[in-house]
């Protein structure tokens, strides 16, 4: 909750007047305390895992030729009602995971210094700091799936599941065991920990950072040069034959 009373005296206390964005910030947040203005983040992230993967998919269910061009693996169909049991477990997993973790985490966001004051960070300064955070989760996502679920103990009572599904869409950007979901919360926070910032920018981050999951699994092509795309069809196929492998040796059957 902002500790101003009026526009008048926060505009005072900057030294300045308020900024356009500024006084929407104001008028928007003054009253809310910060524990419901960090809440927004479970419902940003639930808007944008349920509308950001929605082109793709009517694509795919479109089944047209034309689009089958763009897929990594044009050979295998994705029906609705594999879109919708996958979106139905993600649900889920907000509602019994990612939602409850965000609300634990609250008292560690405001000890690091995440924000909701004012002034507004400036563009340079959100840009900035969104490129620390994908760095740092980045290198730190490579090592926790290198290391730990793509281990043998980490495969087969964790990762399997994110690889259920012969060939990923949209959805399955969070369609993982809840383990997984708290393991992946560790570097999706690190940059956020290591640079605090505002309340905005941690918005965006967190919005963003789902963004890129989900067009990573989006199973298309669409802007890849044609040798690019048969590359990766060629490694979907490998990988598709490796699953098959672990799966028969693991006694169990892949849907």
């Amino acid at each position: 909750m902002l500790p101003y009373q009026t526009l008048e005296e926060a505009a005072l206390a900057l030294g300045r007047n308020l900024t356009l964005a500024e006084r929407l910030w104001y008028n928007y947040s003054a009253q809310k305390s910060d524990f419901l203005l960090y809440s927004h983040n479970a419902l940003f992230m639930i808007v944008v895992f349920s509308l950001v993967p929605l082109p793709c998919a009517f694509m795919e269910l479109s089944q047209s030729k034309r689009m089958a061009e763009f897929k990594i693996q044009p050979n295998i169909k994705i029906s609705f009602s594999d879109m919708f049991n996958c979106y139905k477990h993600v649900m889920k997993m907000f509602a019994f995971v990612l939602c409850p973790l965000l609300f634990v985490s609250f008292p560690a966001i405001k000890w690091v210094g995440i924000h909701t004051s004012l002034p507004l960070p400036s563009l340079w300064e959100v840009l900035s700091q969104l490129l620390v955070y994908f760095l740092f989760e980045d290198y730190a996502s490579y090592w926790f799936h290198r290391l730990l679920l793509h281990s043998q103990w980490g495969y087969d009572k964790i990762h399997y599941m994110h690889h259920e599904y012969r060939a990923s869409f949209g959805f399955t950007a969070l369609y993982t065991h809840w383990a997984e979901i708290l393991i992946f919360g560790i570097p999706t926070f690190f940059g956020p920990v290591m640079v605090p910032c505002h309340m905005i920018t941690l918005y965006l981050w967190t919005s963003l950072r789902l963004v890129e999951a989900i067009d990573a699994h989006n199973g298309d092509t669409a802007i890849a040069s044609k040798p690019m795309k048969r590359a990766s069809e060629e490694v979907a196929v490998n990988m598709v034959e490796i699953l098959k492998d672990i799966s028969s040796l693991k006694g169990f059957k892949r849907e």
